[in-house]
């Protein structure tokens, strides 16, 4: 499976290595106000003697460069999530002082038009629950031609199959779908969501 496979909101070591187990290929720290929201110290704890085995992106809404280099630098992320704002000049800025990051910036429905006129390495769009216009759809699946692209907002198990074969994405961005309170991951609904896309049904 190409899909990448992103848990956000991890809070906790278990639901960082159970996400990598069943084959999670992202994780998302969020560092902005948030029931989910985690410190640097927190990540670092979160991620000690796990294997590389996916990205660890930090979740930022409209950061002071200086913060972001501090998070950066004692967690060891390797993804920078630019889920506010952020200008078009200060994503450029990020991409340039974390060439080695991957710099994904977050796009909402109302805003397709300007998707590609961000610098960054990756897309995402949220939330995707209630795209139904045809001519959204397909600028949805023209941006996923152009550059990798996440969906959001509203994946779940029940609806994760339909909305790959509409929207056609890189990768698929989830976190409250698989908790059972904000921050705290559950282990069956996240294996369920895992068995669906592997189109294996027995732990539904």
């Amino acid at each position: 499976m190409n899909l990448r496979i992103k848990i956000c909101g991890i809070t906790r070591r278990q639901d960082a290595e159970l996400a990598q187990n069943l084959g999670a290929t992202d994780l998302g720290f969020i560092f902005a106000p948030s029931p989910r929201q985690v410190t640097a110290a927190d990540v670092a704890q979160c991620s000690m003697g796990l294997p590389d085995l996916a990205k660890r992106f930090g979740v930022f809404v409209d950061p002071e460069l200086e913060f972001l280099h501090a998070q950066v630098d004692v967690c060891g992320l390797t993804g920078i999530q630019l889920h506010g704002n952020e200008s078009l000049q200060f994503v450029e800025q990020v991409k340039k002082e974390f060439a080695h990051l991957e710099v994904m910036k977050v796009i909402t429905p109302q805003n397709l038009n300007r998707a590609l006129e961000f610098q960054c390495d990756s897309i995402l769009i949220e939330p995707v629950l209630t795209i139904q216009a045809p001519q959204i759809i397909e600028q949805i699946r023209t941006i996923s031609r152009c550059r990798p692209l996440f969906i959001a907002g509203g994946v779940n198990s029940s609806n994760v199959m339909n909305l790959l074969q509409s929207l056609n994405p890189s990768g698929v961005d989830l976190s409250s779908a698989v908790e059972s309170r904000p921050g705290i991951k559950d282990p069956q609904k996240m294996k369920t969501f895992f068995a669906q896309l592997r189109g294996d049904h027995e732990n539904n």
